[in-house]
């Protein structure tokens, strides 16, 4: 057995505070102070049992108190509590290691400054502080470019279908999920292929690779919260609203809303940034019925039968047509009157000039979501008209954008013609809408309604000459 005196100090940092299941708990014992890697693989021939005392809390201070060569040796390879030695750097490295319910980083680098065989010197970082926390990648939004976290539609686990904040969310809860032998009902092997058709297909940016740092503490963190070692896949039906939807109670639905579909449409359907009102904007019964039970994708090739939108669907066995029947009735109450404008455009002046070749071409919206109907014609120079106009006022940040060959992503050269159309139903009505000041007819060849918070067209159609 080796003593070892040197310290290291490390500042400790206030984050997540983590479930005691982690399987890197059983390497410190907060009674003692100890900190305990029972494998150290240094190379073909020498692993080491070490032992490190805590000598200060705040800030955090070990000291190496013992290391003895031992004959053991790491099977778990890419295990996150593996203390695996790097010869380059010649410094071991453990991924995750929890000290008073707060993940950290080890890393012990291998010096002379002693008088034993081999010296380890060790340093804490916190996860939290790296951005590494795998409870932080659950619950934050997933990337820039989305406003969606595995929180919006998951919780952990449930007592009688709920999540401990008293909320049932579309998608099951997710303990134990590391365990399952199949996902998205047997279409896909592996959880990464399922996080990342959450990732594609519903929080509308890029999938992990299997060396992404946020996949890995992701997994890592679930796994850690797992309490069996094998569980039966998560099966469901995607179903269709009854071709009759029952009378629902109004009442009843709102109580239902605020338990299901709060976290994203907020208190009593107000709207938050993750997803528009609902309440009182004129929403029609069937279309309601339909988007709730089968929004999403409709070229999904892991999910069949969605027939548009990335809200997720609602399951059979998360949601009864009961209460689908109830929660429909809260939201068709209390309609609102819709804007109609009609009246003659052509006695509204722009001030404009004409000498476009494009003037007068007009493109017809398909209808996709919301109602969205109506024709855009190019008046002159910086001056567009929809005529027939409908909308039902929903969505995130709605606004007409112009793009080529029906593409209106701003990555892919989409520009925003307005300002936002969100809130106001809309019912045959006329609008002119004026170009800004950079932007000219020769710059898109497309127009759509668009939904700028998750990239999705509400309608949409390509310019072509009047016959």
């Amino acid at each position: 057995m080796l003593t070892k005196p040197i310290a290291y100090v490390v500042s400790a940092v206030v984050g997540l505070a983590l479930p005691a299941l982690c399987h890197a708990d059983n390497m410190y014992d907060p009674a003692s102070g100890k900190l305990v890697l029972p494998v150290v693989q240094v190379d073909a021939t020498r692993t080491f049992f070490t032992s490190f005392s805590r000598v200060s809390i705040n800030p955090l201070v070990f000291a190496v108190d013992t290391i003895t060569e031992t004959t053991i040796t790491e099977t778990t390879g890419n295990s996150r509590s593996a203390a695996v030695y790097t010869a380059a750097t010649a410094a071991v490295w453990v991924p995750e290691v929890s000290v008073d319910g707060r993940l950290y980083q080890l890393g012990l680098r291998l010096t002379n400054n002693c008088t034993a065989s081999i010296c380890l010197e060790p340093r804490l970082d916190s996860l939290v502080a790296l951005g590494r926390s795998g409870g932080e990648i659950f619950t934050k939004p997933v990337s820039s470019s989305s406003t969606y976290s595995c929180a919006s539609c998951h919780a952990i686990n449930e007592s009688q279908g709920f999540a401990t904040d008293g909320i049932r969310r579309p998608g099951h809860p997710l303990q134990n999920a590391t365990r399952r032998p199949d996902y998205k009902n047997g279409s896909l092997k592996s959880m990464l292929e399922a996080v990342n058709s959450c990732l594609t297909e519903w929080m509308n940016t890029t999938p992990w690779k299997t060396t992404d740092r946020d996949w890995i503490n992701l997994f890592n963190w679930l796994d850690d919260q797992a309490t069996a070692t094998s569980v039966s896949p998560v099966n469901f039906d995607i179903v269709a609203p009854p071709a009759v939807l029952p009378a629902g109670n109004s009442a009843n639905g709102h109580a239902l809303f605020n338990t299901r579909c709060i976290v994203c449409h907020g208190a009593d359907g107000v709207g938050t940034p993750l997803a528009p009102r609902v309440t009182g904007t004129g929403l029609q019964a069937a279309y309601t019925a339909r988007r709730i039970r089968t929004s999403g994708r409709s070229n999904s090739a892991v999910y069949a039968g969605l027939t548009g939108g990335i809200m997720p669907f609602w399951s059979a066995d998360r949601l009864s047509d009961t209460e689908l029947a109830d929660i429909t009735a809260y939201l068709v109450a209390g309609d609102v009157a819709p804007v109609s404008t009609g009246g003659n455009s052509s006695a509204i002046p722009s001030g404009c000039t004409s000498n476009s070749p494009k003037l007068k071409q007009t493109a017809t919206l398909s209808q996709r979501f919301h109602g969205v109907a109506g024709k855009v014609t190019l008046i002159d120079d910086c001056t567009i008209e929809l005529s027939g106009f409908n909308y039902d006022g929903g969505g995130i940040d709605v606004r007409l954008y112009g793009g080529r060959n029906l593409q209106f992503h701003p990555g892919q050269g989409g520009i925003a013609l307005s300002d936002n159309l969100l809130g106001t139903r809309y019912d045959n009505a006329t609008l002119r809408i004026t170009l800004p000041a950079n932007v000219s007819l020769a710059d898109f060849d497309s127009i759509s309604v668009w939904c700028v918070a998750v990239g999705v067209s509400f309608g949409d159609g390509k310019f072509s000459p009047l016959q």
